[in-house]
């Protein structure tokens, strides 16, 4: 594997880590599908193909915690730098958004009534409510908000490996929590995934690159990994099945989700978390750049792909009511990644603020 050479990107005030923005492009992408998928395993009247459902939750075994664990990565120089410079980042990248675009996302929402999957009806407590219960897609920036804070107080006080452990702990005390002791939808969030932000924030970048050397000189372990990583998904999504049986292919996106998170398919996530990553060493040139470009433009695509995947599932099932799952699928994904990668541009043509939450 060539060595990921630092390149700094005009505008970007710093250096880019190759591999870290191919990660991130990567996991943009199944992030895009996976919502393309749960949008149209969400259309009312509608029978989608048994598979949509066994790609969606095979999705959701790891791609957000291949997320948490890339928001890791730099925490501890960050904090190493300035702990104030860490928390005023904190708000502007991450809270800020989290607010803007909801409150964006759900007025349209509001305003589209019955041709969205789940009509809302009332408009002020969903916002006001901003500050302690999530919308859509935003629990992740909310969600990731408290672990950069937790991580902040906690990290430089008893170290980046007893975060990890006291992070472990959360994971297996949520696990074994009953209702009605159950916590607030954002802390058991927070619990359930911070395990992978921790094990990022412990591992570092430069643990990461340590792992990329040693896995460059080992081909046929690589290999090896990849193999265990897809059986360990297909596995969990086996297991998912039979446990839920037919009641499985009813269920809707967001009851799937939830199955794909539980502590039993752990092993699949921390074996599917590994391959990712490992395979985001692999590409090289045109892919790798094109990868990386979409890995720094991840926030707006984050905060912008579902306005367009749900347009545009909307526009089609009118014009075309009986068109085939796949190419609404199809159709769906490419307007999630082009649309906002087209706004960001027009964004950044007229302005460098962050006045738009964009990143």
């Amino acid at each position: 594997m060539p060595a990921s050479r630092p390149a700094t990107h005009a505008g970007a005030g710093n250096a880019r880590i190759l591999w870290l923005d191919v990660a991130k492009g990567l996991g943009i992408l199944l992030v895009v599908l996976g919502h393309a998928l749960g949008g149209i395993i969400d259309m009312p009247g509608r029978t989608v193909p048994s598979a949509f459902r066994d790609i969606f939750v095979g999705i959701y075994v790891f791609h957000m915690p291949v997320f948490f664990m890339l928001s890791g990565l730099l925490v501890r120089p960050r904090l190493a730098r300035s702990r104030k410079g860490f928390l005023i980042d904190l708000v502007i990248t991450v809270a800020y958004p989290y607010f803007l675009w909801s409150i964006i996302q759900y007025s349209a929402i509001y305003a589209a009534g019955s041709l969205v999957n789940r009509p809302v009806e009332r408009f002020w407590p969903a916002i006001l409510n901003l500050p302690w219960a999530t919308i859509s897609q935003f629990w992740y920036l909310y969600v990731l908000f408290f672990m950069h804070f937790v991580a902040l107080v906690l990290v430089p006080r008893i170290g980046a490996r007893n975060f990890f452990l006291a992070a472990v702990a959360a994971k297996l005390l949520i696990a074994a929590l009953a209702q009605p002791y159950v916590p607030p939808a954002a802390i058991r969030l927070l619990m359930v995934h911070g395990l992978f932000y921790a094990a990022g924030v412990w591992a570092g970048v430069e643990g990461l690159e340590r792992m990329r050397q040693w896995l460059g000189a080992r081909r046929l372990l690589l290999a090896l990994v990849l193999c265990v990583a897809v059986a360990a998904v297909m596995l969990a999504v086996s297991h998912i099945v039979a446990v839920r049986g037919a009641e499985f292919y009813q269920l809707k996106s967001y009851e799937i989700s939830v199955l794909a998170w539980r502590l039993s398919l752990l092993p699949a996530a921390c074996a599917a978390t590994l391959a990712f990553v490992a395979c985001s060493f692999l590409p090289t040139g045109g892919i790798a750049n094109m990868l990386a470009y979409l890995g720094r433009r991840t926030m707006a695509i984050f905060v912008l792909h579902v306005l367009f995947i749900a347009g545009t599932r909307i526009v089609l099932s009118r014009v075309l009511p009986g068109a085939d799952p796949l190419l609404l699928l199809g159709m769906c994904s490419l307007s999630g990644l082009l649309a906002p990668l087209a706004v960001y541009a027009v964004v950044r043509r007229f302005s460098t603020s962050r006045a738009f939450g964009l990143g």
